[in-house]
């Protein structure tokens, strides 16, 4: 896998970032990779002087549309002794000098309208809706589907934990409302397709409710028929959760229990399990060698103990049958 530095479908950034970056270029480095089965990642910068919030929405389908397996939506940082740092700090735009949070993914300036917290928000918005919860229509199962939504979830809880001036209840609510705010721009209820394997067995519908803050919460419906796979996914809010307008029977999720594990996690244990996962990826054909490099992990208490709170955290959301709002 390689990763392309795309910075911002913005002709008139790149031209302030000093970047070359042609748009042609890109879709032709990336078309060449796919050609010869290389992975790629792209990276994005949100935060730019010139942007607005309306600029950072279209990033997302810009990085789908190149046909990137994976993208990365970071925001921009200012450095000390660089131009861009005396860009901000003349247009008093820099609002923290703790350079522990100079990493990335730690807004420290405001730019296009969004201040420190509504750029977390956005880039919360643009990892969920690059993914767009594809993920999900190809599971079998009402525990493949949890766990799959689960996985979506952690990847951009983990991402705005790195930014260790959130807590617990900023990360829930930068991602609810992100989730949220994908639905709305999909006219209320996201509808996904995918082609079924026709050699399976159809799937039997799912459906499961993901709670989140403020009496809010999300319907997932996962359904197969003529061939097809069709996902919904239904935003709701506290009217409607409470005045019953919307009939569900299915199991049940909190966006909180899934940023607290993201918490819990031991970054450090986390990077070796990917590491060795990443390794596996590249070696199938290892199998003695598979089982000596995960032997070790066995015996982690640490991470022994978060698989058991992953095993919680899916019980709960299998048992959870029409879950309690809060």
């Amino acid at each position: 896998k390689v990763g392309i530095g795309i910075e911002s479908p913005n002709p008139e950034t790149l031209r302030l970032m000093n970047k070359n970056n042609a748009p042609d270029d890109v879709e032709k480095a990336v078309a060449l990779c796919r050609e010869y089965g290389i992975g790629t990642e792209g990276y994005f910068i949100l935060g730019c002087l010139n942007e607005t919030a309306a600029d950072s929405f279209a990033y997302p389908a810009y990085a789908r549309s190149l046909g990137l397996g994976q993208a990365l939506f970071m925001v921009m940082t200012p450095y000390p002794g660089t131009g861009v740092f005396g860009e901000y700090e003349a247009e008093k735009r820099i609002h923290s000098y703790d350079w522990d949070l100079y990493n990335n993914f730690s807004p420290v300036v405001s730019a296009g309208g969004m201040d420190c917290r509504e750029l977390v928000g956005m880039m919360a918005y643009c990892d969920i809706a690059f993914s767009r919860l594809m993920p999900l229509l190809k599971r079998r199962g009402t525990m493949g589907v949890i766990v799959s939504c689960i996985s979506e979830l952690l990847h951009v809880c983990l991402l705005l934990r790195v930014n260790r001036s959130l807590s617990i209840s900023d990360v829930e609510e930068a991602v609810g409302g992100a989730l949220l705010e994908f639905g709305a721009r999909e006219g209320g209820s996201v509808k996904r397709e995918w082609r079924a394997d026709p050699s399976r067995k159809p799937l039997r519908p799912v459906a499961f409710r993901l709670l989140l803050s403020g009496g809010r919460a999300i319907d997932f419906r996962l359904g197969e028929g003529g061939g097809r796979r069709e996902l919904c996914m239904t935003p709701l809010h506290t009217d409607e959760l409470h005045g019953g307008s919307s009939s569900f029977n299915g199991s049940g999720l909190r966006l909180e229990g899934v940023v607290r594990f993201a918490f819990s996690l031991s970054m450090d244990r986390l990077m070796a399990v990917l590491y060795q996962s990443e390794w596996l990826r590249n070696n199938r054909d290892k199998p003695f060698e598979k089982a000596l490099r995960f032997l070790p992990f066995l015996a982690d208490r640490e991470l022994l103990g978060s698989a058991v709170q992953m095993a919680g955290l899916l019980s709960g959301g299998l048992r959870g049958r029409r879950p309690a709002v809060q």
